[in-house]
């Protein structure tokens, strides 16, 4: 059987090309990074250890959560601003197929606890965990400011009920 002495170029040539066209590939399927971080929190034992809890300031106390976010920035979908009743602000945020799912878990197994809400790194307030959340949906009902609403604008879309 004939075998080409170019096989081999040809072979490492189209290899090549296919290692170049592969960062891009990546690089067009890559998403935005949002323009602020949210972590959604649940309160926790301190006795649970240092490896899986983390201690925060809230108003002046220490609040023992979890290290582990119930979900993040990463499963926003859209928001829903408002303003509270104390002159700041409050959103609702929807959260995709993975946070809803999350959300309806820790409401269910931490029924009566209380979850953390993070914005930029600031401890917000606590959400009460008193019914279960099957919708994915989670307000703030105040405590932000007119910055981290501008930075949740930027990072995710508007709710349609928002445009009407």
């Amino acid at each position: 059987m004939y075998r080409s002495r170019a096989m081999p170029r040809i072979r490492l040539v189209l290899l090549l090309l296919l290692a170049a066209c592969l960062p891009s590939r990546a690089q067009a399927g890559a998403q935005r990074q949002p323009e602020v971080a949210v972590r959604f929190l649940l309160a926790a034992d301190p006795r649970d250890g240092a490896t899986f809890v983390t201690t925060l300031t809230w108003q002046g106390r220490p609040v023992v959560v979890s290290r582990v976010p119930v979900a993040s920035e990463r499963e926003i979908v859209s928001m829903y601003p408002f303003t509270a009743a104390d002159g700041s602000f409050g959103c609702a945020l929807q959260l995709n197929d993975s946070g809803r799912l999350a959300l309806q878990t820790i409401t269910v197994a931490h029924r009566g606890g209380r979850m953390f809400v993070l914005v930029g790194g600031r401890v917000i307030t606590p959400l009460a965990l008193d019914r279960i959340v099957s919708d994915g949906i989670v307000t703030i009902p105040f405590g932000l400011t007119e910055a981290d609403i501008r930075a949740l604008g930027k990072s995710f879309r508007i709710m349609p009920e928002a445009r009407r």
